[in-house]
């Protein structure tokens, strides 16, 4: 997809999940501000760079990586909030609340404010006053719009009746309204963020996703396993079909002489992977779950059915699992 920032033209990888009926339809980049108005609160992300702010009458002051209030050292920066004369502040140190000087949690992931209350995102848990809920998904932040609380994990959600609901393929820091999404903001087939830090607003629509010849797809291969020891993921892959060895998922980034990786770094988490003829296998020892993912191109039309993945573990017997059987229609530009 095609992007325009600050009158550049950015050729952007977005990948969607096949199962599912959202195709982007409108992707907006929009300009930052030092501190961002949602509601009735105004918000501020560490970007990765020294800045210095003033709120209520309090100073702000960021510098390699580090937050100082008033000249009192706080830690790391993460975010902070204000809301109602307070000021909620997040660092490696802890949950402050800065007007009062009080520390309110640690360790934590994130907070947000509902209905004039914190609540914290820690540990997969959602603490709402004396109410713990657990969340059952990996999920790093959390906001509120509308008095509804959304959650960020792999894609957005919802909480609904104490359950999330899947609500789009997307991910983001913050929501600031509708459609805007704020932070680290990423699709939910990508492994990269759209831009290190951003502003967007992006938009769905409803339709089937169709696969063209000149597409690039990308395959996933989530895991759980109770025994993690010396496991092997085999993928079938169609004969008419690239794999895509070192593939980079393009973003919205600078471009220069050095920014592409033209040397093969190993950075995977799992232990190794190997290409045969007609499948890929991934290795991996100590993990009880993961996910595997490379890049493909088909090479002819027609229609395809994806075999199943296959797991097991090398030495210990019983050990096994499969995918489902997926079909694909690959058509002609």
């Amino acid at each position: 997809m095609i992007i325009t920032k600050d009158k550049n033209k950015y050729l952007v990888d977005i990948f969607m999940p096949l199962d599912k009926s959202y195709i982007p339809d409108i992707i907006t980049p929009l300009s930052l501000n030092t501190l961002e108005k949602k509601e009735n609160e105004y918000i501020w992300l560490y970007k990765g760079k020294n800045e210095t702010f003033q709120i209520n009458n309090i100073f702000f002051e960021i510098k390699n990586g580090n937050i100082r209030i008033n000249n009192i050292e706080y830690g790391n920066p993460y975010s902070i909030r204000t809301f109602k004369k307070k000021i909620y502040v997040h660092t490696s140190k802890g949950l402050f609340e800065v007007v009062s000087n009080t520390k309110i949690n640690e360790n934590i992931t994130d907070f947000a404010i509902y209905k004039n209350n914190v609540i914290i995102l820690k540990d997969n848990q959602l603490l709402m006053n004396d109410k713990i809920i657990d969340l059952n998904k990996n999920i790093h932040h959390i906001d509120t719009l509308n008095d509804e609380i959304y959650l960020f994990g792999d894609a957005m959600y919802k909480l609904n009746n104490e359950k999330l609901e899947y609500l789009l393929p997307i991910s983001a820091s913050r929501i600031l309204k509708k459609n805007i999404y704020y932070g680290t903001v990423k699709f939910e087939g990508n492994s990269k963020p759209l831009m290190n830090f951003g502003k967007f607003e992006i938009r769905f629509k409803n339709g089937e996703h169709k696969l063209y010849i000149s597409d690039i797809l990308k395959t996933k291969i989530h895991f759980h396993s109770q025994i993690p020891a010396y496991l092997i993921f085999e993928d079938p892959f169609i004969g008419a079909s690239q794999i895509l060895n070192n593939y980079n998922e393009n973003t919205i980034k600078p471009s220069y002489k050095f920014y592409y990786n033209w040397y093969n770094e190993w950075n995977y988490w799992y232990s190794a992977y190997q290409i045969k003829k007609n499948k890929i296998s991934f290795f991996a020892n100590g993990y009880n779950d993961g996910t595997f993912e490379y890049y493909w191109k088909p090479t002819a039309i027609g229609n395809y059915t994806l075999l199943h993945t296959v797991g097991y573990s090398m030495y210990w017997s019983g050990v096994y699992g499969s995918s489902k059987i997926f079909n694909i229609n690959i058509l002609n530009n």
